[in-house]
């Protein structure tokens, strides 16, 4: 895996302007448990994940910096390979959902209504299959 890429390929890279504080990583965190517990009530797996990036500025370890990534929660579809990655914008604290597909879509919505990801989710998911 390269530098600045994460483990569900539906994610950008990594740029500087992209960390969180602590508060908004712990505030994320906790709505996308929401979402997740909403999905599983309706059947779907799906899991978080942290992304903290520390990086080194010396040999001194003291001299390292810190920076938390805005959480993520991903839905695996039937072959295990994410169908859709939901998290948080941190500067419009909108939900933001990737969908794989032939041109993966981003698609957002307000963030007081997680019951839209789950449509979403649900839609991806049975879309995946029909093909298969």
């Amino acid at each position: 895996m390269a530098n600045g890429q994460t483990a569900t390929g539906l994610r950008a890279e990594w740029h500087e302007d992209d960390a969180v504080s602590e508060s908004a990583a712990e505030d994320f965190s906790e709505a996308l448990a929401g979402v997740q517990r909403l999905l599983s009530r309706l059947g779907v797996r799906s899991f978080r994940i942290q992304t903290i990036r520390l990086r080194l500025a010396g040999e001194s370890s003291s001299r390292r910096i810190h920076m938390r990534l805005a959480p993520e929660l991903v839905i695996p579809a039937g072959d295990g390979r994410p169908i859709a990655v939901v998290t948080v914008g941190a500067r419009s604290g909108s939900w933001l959902v990737s969908v794989r597909g032939p041109l993966p879509d981003v698609l957002t919505t307000d963030r007081r209504k997680p019951e839209e990801i789950a449509d979403v989710v649900l839609g991806a998911l049975a879309l995946t299959r029909e093909v298969s």
